[in-house]
């Protein structure tokens, strides 16, 4: 389907003349670079924004309070994968297709389409519903990139019996999220950079799916139990990462051993517990820095990081820069 086609056809359930259903249809129809559409300040505050990098992706970005309940179906009108990253709030749908109820968690990023699918979702008031959207046509992906691994990876996506397929955000997809959303660029600028980034993004989301389905330590077997126990783990560390439980104290709280409790985390999560932690601080103190609203040795205290030295040398491994760097790069002073 060519561009200029869009993604749904949407309609308000409780009002066929919906003037927001016509503003969103024309907005997925319109094949610019880059359209906004702000929401009637009757209806709530917020804005979804479209971007068309190039004839095989594009971004939806969505971010908005309603006043009142707002009941809105959609129909899929193209064969082009979806990968929905939710930033805000949960959110919860029915497909009509398959009369099944589905749903995004916060802080989760689902991958459909390839389909048509028809779909109806309430927007409950006073809520944040804020997400970002990549559509892609895989085909031309795999033309322009025509990698064995790279088709076998997107296959493996598809491949489940469920129209969605939802999975945790890591540290690194959020890190990349937040630079698209804070892009500071325009124009044609701006359209190199977000490109470079969905691909970054992509080649990222596809690599953890494909480590996550393949590279789970024979010697340890997690029960459906024992990765729910493991989540659970990753809830708490988040939660404590300036002073987080012990392992042994974390493996009491979670009733997993530690032996599957060190193995299980770091096959899902990517790193031992305690490295976790260490890369969630830095995390945190990088996002103190991008604000630009404290100085290096701030941020470094409110990571947990008492050792300036040590901050420093850790922060440039991660990031590649050191943090007043990082800081100047950011258009701010060093203090």
């Amino acid at each position: 389907m060519s561009q200029a086609g869009h993604w749904y056809a949407i309609e308000n359930r409780k009002d066929k003349h919906c003037a927001l259903a016509t503003d969103l249809n024309a907005l997925y129809q319109n094949g610019s670079f880059q359209q906004t559409l702000s929401l009637p300040d009757q209806i709530g505050k917020g804005y979804w924004q479209k971007t068309s990098l190039n004839t095989m992706l594009e971004i939806m970005v969505c971010d908005i309070v309603l006043h009142e309940e707002l009941s809105m179906s959609s129909t899929e009108q193209d064969d082009w994968m979806k990968i929905c990253f939710c930033l805000g709030e949960g959110m919860q749908w029915l497909s009509t297709d398959t009369h099944r109820d589905y749903g995004i968690a916060s802080g989760e990023v689902t991958a459909f389409g390839r389909a048509m699918t028809s779909s109806t979702c309430q927007f409950d008031p006073a809520r944040r519903f804020h997400s970002l959207t990549l559509k892609l046509d895989v085909n031309k992906l795999m033309q322009a990139w025509p990698i064995a691994s790279l088709e076998q990876q997107w296959a493996r996506l598809t491949a489940h019996d469920s129209l969605y397929d939802n999975k945790k955000m890591t540290p690194l997809v959020r890190r990349i999220l937040h630079e698209m959303l804070n892009c500071p660029y325009q124009a044609a600028v701006r359209r190199m950079y977000l490109e470079g980034k969905v691909l970054e993004l992509l080649a990222v989301y596809i690599d953890e799916i494909l480590r996550e389905k393949d590279t789970l330590p024979r010697e340890v077997t997690l029960s459906k139990t024992d990765l729910t126990s493991l989540w659970q783990a990753k809830q708490i560390v988040d939660a404590n990462l300036l002073s987080p439980p012990s392992l042994a104290e974390l493996s009491r709280q979670i009733c997993l051993n530690e032996y599957k409790l060190k193995k299980g985390f770091k096959q899902l999560f990517g790193l031992p517990v305690h490295a976790y932690v260490i890369d969630q601080r830095l995390e945190q103190s990088r996002r103190l820095l991008e604000e630009g609203s404290v100085n290096v040795t701030y941020a470094a205290s409110m990571a947990g990081f008492n050792n300036l030295g040590q901050f420093a040398e850790k922060f440039r491994k991660k990031y590649g820069v050191n943090p007043s760097a990082y800081l100047k790069s950011r258009g701010f002073r060093t203090v």
